[in-house]
């Protein structure tokens, strides 16, 4: 969406632009497939002893190892 605004290059915000471009592209190929989501979901709602959290996907692991440095 970004890319389809103004010029980049002429724009005041460009280099913001394109850094936030590229975030969410790299962002976007390491996502999670929502299938893995949905079968997490599953599990927590068969499960007869339910987790009080479930983690899906590596970067929602080290967010919540990086919390319990902080």
């Amino acid at each position: 969406m970004a890319s389809m605004t103004s010029d980049s290059l002429n724009s005041p915000y460009g280099s913001i632009q394109n850094s936030m471009s590229e975030y969410f592209k790299e962002w976007s190929q390491n996502a999670i497939h929502p299938s893995e989501v949905a079968k997490t979901i599953l599990q927590a709602i068969t499960a007869d002893n339910p987790d009080f959290r479930y983690v899906v996907g590596n970067d929602a692991l080290m967010t919540l190892e990086q919390e319990k440095v902080c």
